[in-house]
């Protein structure tokens, strides 16, 4: 295969694991948001691999005052295709269950791949057991506060998404990404839309 790879990268680090579910009664927490990107980054990636050429990325164990950079200089070294971001989503309001595909304002490759892989987290959550999950869409990231949203998309020189295909601080969602084979299915629906994507979908 050759062209420019479709770059897979995992959110966060080993060092500094984002957002954490309590899923256990006594408090202690179920599951981190660097995990399940992990598991989802690593299906996602095996399968596209075998049809496109793909890369997947980890910054290691670093804090997150070093890992953005290190993210943004591995997608600006390699100038994919579409680089990728698989997120877990986290909000006070612990009944939250959208989906959405952040991209950067003014890309028009990137807001296709993002509007391509929020329909297919719709379409795979509809069909699947899941029926009450929707996706909201995609939309140009603007807000200020998600400084590390705004470095990756902002600061990396390819089309690029930020996927937040469920939410780590709802139980019922984060049951389901730390259940075995859970993350894996979020990988598949956003290699789903990838493929959607490329394929003009």
């Amino acid at each position: 295969m050759s062209g420019r790879p479709i770059m897979i990268v995992v959110a966060h680090s080993s060092a500094s694991q984002g957002a954490e579910a309590p899923l256990h009664e006594d408090g202690s927490q179920g599951i981190a948001e660097y995990a399940v990107s992990l598991r989802a980054s690593l299906a996602a990636f095996g399968d596209l691999a075998g049809d496109f050429p793909c890369m997947l990325y980890d910054a290691g164990p670093h804090p997150a005052s070093e890992y953005d950079d290190l993210k943004i200089e591995a997608v600006n070294d390699v100038r994919p295709r579409l680089a990728v971001e698989i997120h877990c989503n986290a909000s006070t309001n612990d009944e939250a269950t959208f989906a959405e595909v952040l991209h950067r304002a003014g890309s028009v490759h990137g807001a296709a791949a993002a509007w391509a892989v929020s329909n297919a987290l719709g379409d795979g959550y509809r069909q699947g057991l899941h029926k009450a999950w929707r996706s909201r869409g995609a939309r140009a990231n603007t807000v200020e506060k998600d400084r590390h949203l705004l470095f990756f998309l902002e600061r990396t020189h390819a089309p690029a998404i930020i996927v937040e295909g469920a939410f780590i601080s709802n139980v019922e969602q984060a049951a389901w990404l730390a259940s075995e084979g859970g993350a894996e299915a979020y990988g598949l629906l956003v290699a789903e839309g990838i493929r959607r994507w490329i394929d003009g979908r």
